[in-house]
């Protein structure tokens, strides 16, 4: 199956015990890491930390679905691109940090900090998890949970 390919099974890796690891979290960086995830999800977020967005689209399936806060789910790579399009308009930059990674099977959970500047020059930081289901290497459904109404609310320094 390819999404094995791509997700190596995780099973034994957490402590060594060859047993079943279940789901695992992994905080920073390691050998237990299946390599190609970690790497993805660091590309995927130095992608949107460029705001590049040909770049970012290039991570998702065709028939991909993807939520984002509170806004509707949106499916293909035209309504990722259509949510997604104000957010990098919105803002002067954007910084994320990796604070834990969990992988099981086919799904993959991050959790992390997003700094965004607004164009202001001034920055929010707000945390947020993000859900993938992948596919042949590319993101199938992602769901990203966050409250970016700090990023809207008025800055200390207007």
């Amino acid at each position: 199956m390819k999404r094995r390919d791509f997700l190596p099974d995780n099973r034994g890796r957490a402590g060594g015990t060859g047993r079943s690891a279940g789901l695992t979290e992994h905080s920073n960086p390691s050998e237990d890491i299946p390599m190609k995830i970690d790497d993805f999800v660091r590309d995927y977020w130095l992608s949107i930390d460029a705001l590049d967005m040909g770049r970012f689209l290039s991570f998702f399936a065709p028939d991909c679905t993807m939520g984002f806060g509170s806004y509707p789910l949106v499916h293909g790579l035209e309504g990722v691109r259509a949510m997604i399009a104000p957010v990098f308009a919105g803002v002067a930059g954007m910084r994320h940090q990796r604070l834990g990674l969990w992988i099981d099977d086919d799904a993959t959970v991050a959790r992390g900090e997003v700094t965004y500047t607004r164009h202001d020059r001034s920055t929010v930081t707000i945390p947020f998890m993000t859900h993938f289901v992948f596919a042949e290497g590319r993101i199938r459904s992602t769901h990203v949970y966050i409250d970016i109404a700090p990023l809207y609310a008025q800055s200390a320094a207007a």
